[in-house]
C-alpha cells in the first residue's frame, strides 16, 4: 500500500503518531507554499512598477520551497529524513529572503555592502548548520557547527536591527513598517531553527520532532515574510497613486 494510504488510514482509525503528523506537515506545507506563490505572483500587478520584483522574489522563495517540501514529503514517507532537499532549500531561499531588505530601501549601489553581508553570513550559517545535522548527534562537531551556524544568525539579527536601522528609519513609513515586520520573522522566526535542531536530541522521536518544528518554521517564515512585505508596497503603491504626501518614520 502507498505510504500516504497507509498514513490516511491510521488517522482514520485515530492512530496518528509524531510520525503521522510529521508527513501531513509536509503536505500541509507543500501546499501552503504552492498558494503562497500563486498569490504573490497574481498580485504582483496591484502594486506600483518598482515594487513589483519584491513581489517576484517572495513567489520564488515560496515555489521554489513548494517543489523541496513535496521531494522532502516523499522521502520522508518512504522512512528517510529529506536533510539534502532541506538544506539545498535553505541555501537558495534565505539569502532571497535577506535581499528584499536592501532591495526595499532602495539603496541601489550603496547596499551592496548590506547585501555581501548579509548573503556571506546566510552561507556560513546554512553550510554549517548543514555539517552539524549530518554529524553524529551530539558529537564535537555537532555542538561546534551548531554553536557556529548560531552566530552567524545573531551576526544577521545584528545587521538588520543595528546596522541598517538608520536605513530603516529614513525610508517612507510603509516601508519602514513592513522592514521592522520583517526582521521580527529573522529574530523570532528563525529562532525556531536552532531550538528545532536541539530537539533532535529528545528520544527516538525526536528526528521527526526536529522536522515538525522545521515545517512549522518554514510556513510562518517564507509565506508570513512575504505577505508583511506584499502588506508594505501595497499600502505604499496606494499611497503614491492617490496622490498623497508619504512621510518617513525618522
Amino acid at each position: 500500500m502507498n505510504p500516504d494510504n497507509i498514513l490516511l488510514a491510521s488517522a482514520v482509525s485515530g492512530g496518528l503518531d509524531v510520525q503521522g503528523v510529521t508527513q501531513y506537515l509536509f503536505w500541509i506545507a507543500t501546499v501552503a507554499m504552492a498558494c503562497g506563490t500563486a498569490f504573490f505572483w497574481l498580485s504582483k500587478d496591484d502594486v506600483l512598477p518598482k515594487y513589483r520584483s519584491t513581489l517576484i522574489v517572495s513567489g520564488l522563495i515560496t515555489g521554489v520551497a513548494a517543489f523541496h517540501y513535496y521531494r522532502m514529503a516523499g522521502i520522508y514517507a518512504e522512512g528517510g529524513f529529506p536533510t539534502e532537499y532541506r538544506y539545498i532549500d535553505w541555501i537558495i531561499t534565505t539569502p532571497l529572503m535577506l535581499i528584499k531588505f536592501p532591495m526595499l530601501l532602495g539603496l541601489g549601489s550603496s547596499g551592496k555592502k548590506w547585501l555581501a553581508q548579509l548573503v556571506a553570513l546566510d552561507v556560513v550559517m546554512i553550510v554549517t548548520a548543514y555539517i552539524a545535522e549530518v554529524s553524529p548527534l551530539a558529537s564535537g562537531t555537532w555542538w561546534s557547527f551548531f554553536l557556529i551556524a548560531c552566530a552567524a544568525e545573531l551576526a544577521i539579527v545584528w545587521i538588520l536591527f543595528a546596522g541598517m536601522k538608520d536605513a530603516i528609519a529614513k525610508a517612507e513609513a510603509p516601508i519602514a513598517k513592513a522592514l521592522r515586520g520583517m526582521r521580527g520573522f529573522i529574530l523570532f522566526g528563525w529562532l525556531i531553527y536552532p531550538i528545532g535542531f536541539l530537539l533532535a536530541l529528545a528520544g527516538p522521536d525526536g528526528g521527526s520532532i526536529r522536522e515538525i518544528s522545521y515545517n512549522i518554521a518554514d510556513v510562518i517564515n517564507k509565506v508570513g515574510f512575504g505577505l508583511v512585505a506584499y502588506y508594505g508596497v501595497k499600502t505604499m503603491s496606494s499611497v503614491a497613486s492617490s496622490g498623497k504626501e508619504v512621510t518617513t518614520e525618522s
